[in-house]
């Protein structure tokens, strides 16, 4: 599925893709709640099989920005689509891929085979990245960057060839 289709990703560390939310760049006045993140992640991923035998006590009452952080120590990798279009009507696409740092070898596997799709995403005009790693659930300072080829550098994911 295409980054650009959904609200987010999640990518477990069987390097198994969950997509959930349905992208539409507009106004804020004509998005329903699939449209938005955390109603999106509570109705399609919190109630699933594979979530609940993680077993992480996700808090409904707080966004899902406030628990990625922790989401990430139990292998869990995301990619967010936070593209827009703002006030003038311009259109604005925003990605972000928040991972732990110890990432799993198929979820490496998964990052490698879309790279090169994601690439072609990001270097679009009025593109923006931001990947970010934690350890434990906690933010590494120099593992915030802000292109696609140093967040995978950073991670160690190689861009071409087969992983093993």
């Amino acid at each position: 599925m295409s980054i650009e289709e959904v609200l987010g990703m999640v990518i477990t560390p069987d390097g198994l893709e969950h997509p959930f939310g349905i992208k539409k760049l507009s106004h804020v006045k004509d998005l329903e709640s699939e449209n938005y993140h955390d109603p999106s992640f509570v109705n399609e991923i919190v109630s699933t099989d594979w979530f609940q035998a993680i077993g992480y006590p996700y808090d409904k009452n707080e966004s899902l920005a406030k628990q990625i952080f922790d989401m990430t120590s139990y292998g869990l990798t995301f990619i967010l689509n936070g593209s827009n279009k703002i006030t003038s009507g311009e259109e604005v696409y925003l990605y972000t891929i928040q991972a732990p740092e110890n990432l799993s070898e198929k979820t490496k596997e998964y990052l490698q085979s879309h790279y090169t799709e994601w690439k072609n995403i990001m270097d679009r005009e009025n593109t923006y990245f931001q990947g970010e790693a934690y350890r434990n659930g906690e933010y590494i300072d120099d593992k915030s960057v802000y292109s696609l080829d140093e967040f995978y550098q950073c991670l160690n994911i190689p861009t071409k060839g087969k992983t093993r």
